[in-house]
């Protein structure tokens, strides 16, 4: 075989192998993100508390609430978030109650919860009404 003839082989396996990786990442880049599942934990868990969660940068505790499900589990549905006062260095006595999904994704998200509880990969402890509500979650 001439060197031409090695040369223009090589040059067009190589251009298959850079088409196939190109094509292959588009698809993937426009497969839909699988949602997570919820993970539903015994009743007797709840209210979880997170003392090393985050609102908007702030330093907060958080208590979750779960709503019961009829074979004894829950799944977390709400939050009770006290903010941390760095003057003061104390956490506020007064709570916010937190109820809509997207808000109680963000605390749920931004809290140390998810380090604490062995939760499978690709699951949640939110509840899917949240979970559903959140897909756009990036």
């Amino acid at each position: 075989m001439k060197e031409k003839e090695q040369e223009t082989i090589i040059i067009t396996v190589a251009a298959a192998i850079i088409a196939i990786t190109l094509l292959y990442g588009i698809y993937i880049g426009t497969r839909p993100i699988p949602l997570p599942s919820t993970f539903y934990l015994a009743a007797n868990l709840f209210p979880m508390e997170s003392y090393d969660s985050y609102i908007n940068g702030t330093p907060a505790a958080a208590i979750f609430y779960g709503t019961p499900q009829p074979n004894g589990t829950e799944c977390i549905s709400s939050v009770e978030v006290y903010l941390s006062n760095y003057t003061s260095q104390r956490i506020s006595s007064k709570p916010l109650f937190i109820y809509n999904p997207k808000e109680v994704a963000n605390v749920y998200y931004n809290s140390g919860i998810v380090d604490k509880v062995f939760i499978p990969n690709g699951y949640t402890l939110l509840c899917p009404n949240i979970v559903n509500v959140t897909k756009q979650r990036g």
